[in-house]
């Protein structure tokens, strides 16, 4: 028995609506646990799943939900003593889940690590598991990128004299935290007089920008450093990706909705000297301190935080500890 079935309704967690877990939890979560119940005396019992449980992806929490709980399954049948494989597949060539995406979409998910397999290489990786009697694989072709966390220890160590990555001058923005100083770019940046700081890192802004919109960081001077964001083409997909690579590319933890809060390359570049320099006056504008401190009137006072709706407590999740 192979369980296939799948569907995807993409949005950001604050974005999503029952509507959009119904749709895509029942055909991976329903019908895998009604497969469960109603099947018996089966020699295998296999489950497509997806690497976006095990690795992640923006946009997707209610997919990456769905197909951990498949893994999840697996597990539970095989300490049961039923036969239970369960497959997180990566990215296939050639339609299928996938087929609606375009090129900027497979660009996007070559940037996190994850290459399209060739169907015939897909199914050898399918036989390979099942010959193994796995219980759960993870069967993808990955391309491990310096600075994402979650492939970080899929990369040798650039500290050995073995390493293919490059450890001086300074990483390519797909290739933040790879090289010399870039071990600490916080520091780095840090260092810097504070005119050679901005210029330095209003580059970086632009150049993920570019990056993120499909282009090539060498395109970040056609970004426009004031044009709002959502003129130039992100979306809350991308303005998540850039996020996640500024806050690689600039070694501090970046809010999760400093995109949002500072809608143009020039007030974002700012937000983020005022992350590496608290301690210098905070420029005009709206700071860290907008989003990361604890909101108002609630003062770490418990009975405040009960009171809150759903909405509220992932934002105030999203914020995150004060910077």
């Amino acid at each position: 028995m192979v369980h296939a079935a799948g569907a995807l309704d993409d949005a950001t967690v604050t974005a999503l609506t029952s509507e959009q877990l119904r749709a895509v939890l029942r055909p991976k979560v329903d019908a895998a646990w009604n497969l469960h119940e109603l099947t018996e005396d089966l020699s295998s019992f296999v489950l497509f799943s997806s690497a976006v449980g095990v690795l992640g992806n923006p946009g997707q929490a209610n997919y990456a939900a769905a197909n951990v709980f498949c893994d999840a399954l697996a597990h539970v049948r095989r300490d049961a003593g039923l036969p239970a494989t369960s497959l997180s597949w990566g990215l296939w060539e050639g339609g299928g889940m996938t087929g609606h995406l375009d090129e900027n979409d497979l660009a996007t998910l070559s940037r996190s690590g994850l290459l399209p397999m060739r169907p015939e290489a897909a199914l050898d990786l399918f036989d390979t598991a099942m010959a193994r009697d796995l219980v759960h694989a993870v069967p993808a072709w990955l391309s491990p990128v310096p600075g994402l966390s979650v492939l970080r220890d899929l990369l040798p160590d650039p500290d050995s004299e073995r390493s293919p990555i490059p450890v001086t001058g300074k990483g390519a923005p797909g290739e933040a935290g790879s090289g010399g100083e870039e071990h600490d770019p916080a520091a780095r940046f840090a260092a810097m007089d504070p005119e050679e700081r901005s210029r330095s890192l209003l580059r970086e802004v632009r150049e993920h920008t570019a990056v993120v919109l499909g282009h090539r960081a060498e395109a970040g001077s056609e970004v426009d450093p004031d044009r709002p964001f959502t003129e130039q083409g992100t979306d809350s997909l991308t303005s998540v990706e850039l996020r996640n690579r500024l806050s690689a590319a600039v070694g501090v933890r970046v809010p999760a909705t400093a995109v949002f809060d500072h809608p143009n390359p020039r007030a974002l570049a700012r937000f983020l000297t005022g992350l590496l320099t608290p301690e210098l006056p905070a420029p005009e504008g709206r700071t860290g301190q907008d989003r990361t401190t604890t909101p108002p009137g609630t003062d770490g006072d418990g009975d405040a935080i009960d009171s809150m709706g759903v909405d509220e407590l992932v934002n105030l999740a999203l914020r995150g500890p004060s910077v």
